[in-house]
């Protein structure tokens, strides 16, 4: 993720600072992932090529073409390969890590929200003050809604983990944008009216 993140912002703003900040701190990631025994080097080696490979596919026509698609509601693509991603994780994994639930909520809620997308990236508007105070208190309400709680059945922990991320998604990808693009109509009617 912060190979894709760092990425995707070198590609935009290609500063120099910006490209030796952002690979200082994925190798200091990959070495504390290392260090604290959650990855191991060959781990870590293949999520930076999982990440490089994800930033030139982003980048590249297909890949423009194919996201435009997406918020354009031709989405079958998308959910082909959020599918084969789930599936090959399924095979690939001997367990359910908690990480990959929350990605799968936010992947899930992306997928459903993309006909909001639709409308609000086809407005010249994007997010405000008003927008992002209340995206940022409706993410620390489900927050505080869905505290850790443990129950004796994994798969019930499991599926409240999955709501939540699914909640949260919905928030980032449809209410933020919906509330945006209401509120500058709204302040448009006001002046003009």
């Amino acid at each position: 993720m912060a190979t894709v993140l760092w990425g995707m912002i070198l590609y935009y703003f290609q500063s120099r600072a910006l490209c030796f900040l952002g690979m200082l701190i994925i190798l200091c990631i990959m070495i504390s992932r290392v260090y604290l025994g959650v990855h191991t080097v060959d781990q870590v080696v293949g999520g930076l090529f999982f990440g490089i490979v994800t930033v030139f596919v982003a980048i590249s026509s297909q890949g423009q073409k194919l996201f435009h698609n997406w918020q354009t509601g031709k989405t079958i693509t998308y959910w082909l390969l959020c599918s084969f991603a789930f599936i090959f994780y399924i095979l690939l994994s001997n367990e359910v890590q908690p990480l990959i639930i929350g990605l799968s909520g936010i992947l899930l809620s992306y997928g459903l929200s993309l006909a909001y997308a639709k409308k609000y990236m086809n407005s010249n508007i994007r997010c405000n003050l008003i927008s992002a105070v209340s995206g940022m208190f409706s993410l620390v309400l489900i927050n505080k809604a869905f505290p850790k709680i443990y129950f004796e059945q994994v798969g019930l922990v499991d599926g409240i983990f999955l709501i939540k991320y699914i909640i949260i998604g919905v928030i980032i990808f449809a209410f933020i944008p919906s509330v945006s693009l209401n509120s500058k109509i709204l302040s448009r009617l006001i002046k003009q009216g």
